[in-house]
């Protein structure tokens, strides 16, 4: 008999959690599980291709304001009751936040719970009323048999901030390589200038990707007399029309291109010179490594997940975690060739680092026993 799953997260347009969470979906083996996805409200990419044979449910038919304010201040087995009806085998919290409050307080005494944790959480974490106190973030998790943290830093953030006896363990997020490598052979959307050097982000347009810091960065270098440079940034988010104005008042239209949110983003990141992770924080960060499967010079800074990733430098360069880090670390690749060559030869030796099915198999092996 097939297990029954339940993934619920807080919506299903684009993002890490999503597709991560989309990734896991379509690779578990549909003969072995019978598969729910419920999200707090319907839609966004990752919803519409979803397979047929995954039941997609949902609290709330589309986006509403007070939905966020609503789930977290009643009490979460209130809200379980009123929006979960089914029961499961497994009930997968998909992300820290209200997944984790919700699952948490399931009535279910048979399922197993587990919490997939996808960000550093004393960074970013959580922050409902539970998290005031001590005793608060304790009893949090307690109700759940399983926590999975996506890297060893991320763990470690984990364990230092709600205790080492919480049932953690690691599991890597699955890259499927063969699918971006195809992905990125389809006619690019977008077609990078062939005069100047390229360097192309990807999130979304939010204080932790750390956009400000590199326009601010990049616009001293200009002056500076660098190399003819592109910085296309694909993604969307409500910091954009800040960004486009320090864009502006940089002087800067010409060399920084807010280019939008793009559905296969592969065939323009393969254009690409340089992929720039310029994050104030990371758990895992699933661009990085899609950069990497391309065969595309990475250049990140240090935080939770990069490090990992990049082997603390031997698979890709890592710069401090500041604006002057961003700059110095830019400065070197554009000015010192012999660097960005060392960095291109790097980058051919690590496109293959990514298992999908290693990982899969430990997703399904957790999901009816324990990982290794």
């Amino acid at each position: 008999m097939k297990k029954k799953l339940l993934f619920l997260t807080v919506h299903f347009d684009t993002g890490g959690t999503e597709k991560v969470t989309y990734d896991i979906i379509k690779n578990i083996d549909p003969e072995k599980y019978d598969i729910t996805l419920m999200s707090m409200y319907a839609g966004g990419y990752y919803w519409d291709n979803i397979p047929d044979y995954v039941h997609k449910k949902y609290f709330f038919p589309r986006f509403i304001r007070f939905v966020i304010r609503y789930v977290t201040s009643f009490p979460a087995s209130l809200v379980y009751r009123t929006f979960i009806h089914d029961k499961y085998d497994v009930e997968i919290a998909c992300g820290d936040d209200i997944p984790s409050r919700v699952i948490g307080h399931s009535p279910s005494k048979t399922s197993k719970k587990i919490a997939w944790i996808h960000m550093d959480v004393i960074e970013r974490g959580y922050q409902g009323f539970e998290m005031k106190t001590k005793r608060g973030r304790k009893k949090f998790y307690r109700n759940f048999d399983k926590i999975v943290n996506v890297s060893q830093d991320c763990e470690k953030k984990f364990i230092r901030k709600f205790g080492a006896d919480l049932p953690t363990c690691v599991i890597y997020n699955p890259v499927p390589s063969e699918e971006i490598r195809k992905k990125a052979e389809e006619s690019p959307a977008l077609i990078l200038p062939t005069d100047r050097f390229n360097i192309v982000c990807i999130g979304r347009f939010t204080p932790q990707k750390g956009f400000d810091r590199l326009i601010e960065v990049y616009g001293e270098l200009k002056n500076e007399g660098i190399k003819p440079t592109r910085i296309t940034i694909l993604g969307e988010g409500y910091e954009r029309e800040f960004y486009e104005k320090m864009i502006t008042e940089r002087g800067l239209g010409d060399d920084i291109i807010l280019a939008g949110y793009f559905n296969n983003p592969y065939p323009i990141l393969k254009q690409a010179d340089l992929f720039l992770l310029s994050s104030r924080d990371e758990s895992f960060s699933l661009v990085t490594a899609e950069a990497m499967v391309l065969g595309i010079p990475v250049m990140s800074t240090r935080c939770v997940g990069p490090v990992e990733l990049l082997k603390n430098g031997e698979a890709g360069m890592l710069v401090d975690n500041t604006s002057d880090g961003i700059k110095n670390g830019l400065r070197e690749l554009l000015v010192n060739s012999d660097t960005y060559e060392k960095s291109l030869e790097i980058a051919s030796r690590n496109t293959d680092n990514f298992d999908l099915h290693k990982q899969i198999n430990k997703i399904e092996k957790l999901l009816s026993g324990d990982p290794e």
